[in-house]
């Protein structure tokens, strides 16, 4: 939903923009092309972190789930070695 409505709002400044600019006449016009080379890299960058930061939450994710199964095992192991004692031999696990 938060998707959407950054893309209507926008397209909403984009036309608004747009119209302005239209029937007002920039001043320094060098100055206004740099400023917008400057806001397309910096939303560009932005992306960017974006994809990093959902990168890093899955990844962080995953090695939760993974923390989680290796924990479970333990616990299976030593329950397994309370109940079969000096015959018990543990199985190395990793995840």
């Amino acid at each position: 939903h938060a998707r959407m409505e950054d893309r209507a709002l926008k397209e909403m400044l984009s036309g608004l923009l747009e119209v302005v600019f239209r029937h007002v006449s920039v001043e320094n016009e060098a100055k206004a092309r740099a400023l917008e080379r400057h806001t397309d890299a910096l939303h560009a960058r932005m992306e960017t972190m974006e994809h990093h930061l959902i990168d890093r939450t899955q990844q962080l994710s995953n090695c939760r789930f993974n923390y989680f199964l290796e924990i479970t095992h333990l616990r299976n192991q030593l329950y397994m070695k309370q109940r079969d004692g000096e015959k018990f031999e543990p199985e190395e696990v990793y995840y």
